[in-house]
């Protein structure tokens, strides 16, 4: 039987963007010091990235789209591109705060861009070309704050506070990353910490807004029966929570 569509094409959007978001992988064995681009240690990656990209668009064999369709394969292949991209954000992270101590710019930066520049980049793309979509740079999504939320992690917890390793602040990011994916893929609710530490900023960043406003809005909706942003945003959030 045929794969469907809808599972060969969540496969291959996954396929597509792992190239774009992981433009950096750390080296073997992994010391957490060094962030180096993957096409330039070895000819393999070049060579392991186009037999994979070849399977999932245009393999002729209806056996690799069965097994591609199924959710346990689209299970596996998400978690491996959270892991991989844990470990690059780490890395990067790690290999800028060395690289300029005493700096904090360059390492949130720097992680942040390893963990989504790929997804800016081509958001870019889309837009120069006249797309109209829902960029990652206007409308923070999942992966934009994530990676700035885990990179600002590494650093403090490493290189400000000294209370982990980079080892230990790598697992840590390995566990947030592996919570979200398979919280969202085996039991539909997203496990998402970033979203809490974005909210504890906004607050502080600007209080007014997010307290003061609220009762406003509340009292125009009671009046004129219109949903508050705070109501439309649950609706939102029964929509699956991958783009």
């Amino acid at each position: 039987m045929k794969a469907t569509p809808h599972g060969r094409g969540l496969l291959r959007r996954h396929s597509d963007l792992s190239i774009l978001q992981t433009t950096s992988h750390p080296p073997t064995p992994y010391t957490g010091t060094q962030s180096s681009s993957a096409l330039f240690t070895s000819n393999t990656v070049v060579l392991y990235w186009t037999v994979c990209w070849w399977i999932v668009n245009h393999n002729p064999i209806p056996l690799l789209d069965d097994v591609m369709a199924q959710p346990a394969v689209g299970i596996a292949a998400r978690a491996c591109l959270h892991t991989l991209r844990a470990l690059t954000i780490a890395a990067t992270t790690n290999a800028a705060a060395v690289a300029y101590k005493g700096v904090v710019a360059p390492a949130i930066i720097a992680g942040t861009l390893a963990g989504c520049g790929g997804k800016l980049l081509s958001d870019s793309l889309d837009s120069v070309s006249g797309g109209k979509g829902k960029f990652e740079l206007k409308n923070p999504g999942f992966l934009l704050r994530s990676s700035v939320v885990n990179s600002s992690l590494v650093y403090v917890l490493v290189h400000y506070l000294k209370a982990f390793s980079v080892v230990e602040a790598t697992g840590l990011l390995l566990a947030i990353s592996l919570a979200y994916t398979l919280s969202d893929d085996l039991a539909g609710s997203v496990v998402d910490a970033s979203t809490h530490i974005t909210n504890v900023f906004c607050t502080v960043i600007a209080p007014k807004e997010l307290i003061g406003a609220r009762p406003v809005a509340r009292a125009v909706a009671a009046t004129t029966g219109t949903p508050t942003k705070r109501s439309a945003s649950k609706k939102r959030s029964k929509t699956p929570s991958r783009k």
